[in-house]
């Protein structure tokens, strides 16, 4: 039950390293360009959305009563999702001792695969596949 529900967790998880990065990047080659407007506003649309989960996920954390001192430290420095995937990780290893689970992501396996490898089997025949299916199968 805790695997599922882990993954849910992950599924709905939208930011990702390789987006802030790309907004961090556009920001300093904004500034070293000269256009500060543009690269605070492309700053601020990282910052801003990743300091509201940060606080959702620290308000999250405090209404399950687990707020620890580790909490606070990880959601102030932007790391509070990372926690807790770390902890949904290690649910999941623990998890992976009950023969249900395995069981459930077999055959989650099996209905997916074929998709995937037909999408990559386009990729590699054509040399050039639409964008958003290289997008979807690098997530």
């Amino acid at each position: 039950m805790a695997a599922k529900m882990a993954a849910a967790e992950l599924k709905q998880k939208h930011v990702s390293f390789a987006e802030i990065s790309k907004n961090s990047f556009a920001f300093v080659q904004y500034l070293l360009q000269g256009y500060t407007l543009w690269g605070c506003l492309s700053i601020s649309f990282t910052i801003i959305p990743a300091g509201i989960i940060q606080l959702f996920s620290l308000r999250w954390q405090q209404s399950d009563g687990s707020v620890k001192l580790i909490h606070w430290i990880s959601h102030i420095f932007f790391l509070g999702v990372f926690h807790r995937y770390l902890i949904l990780l290690y649910t999941a290893v623990y998890s992976l001792k009950n023969k249900q689970f395995v069981k459930d992501k077999k055959s989650s396996f099996m209905g997916a695969a074929p998709q995937l490898v037909l999408q990559l089997y386009i990729i590699v025949i054509l040399h050039d596949a639409p964008i958003w299916t290289k997008n979807k199968k690098i997530i």
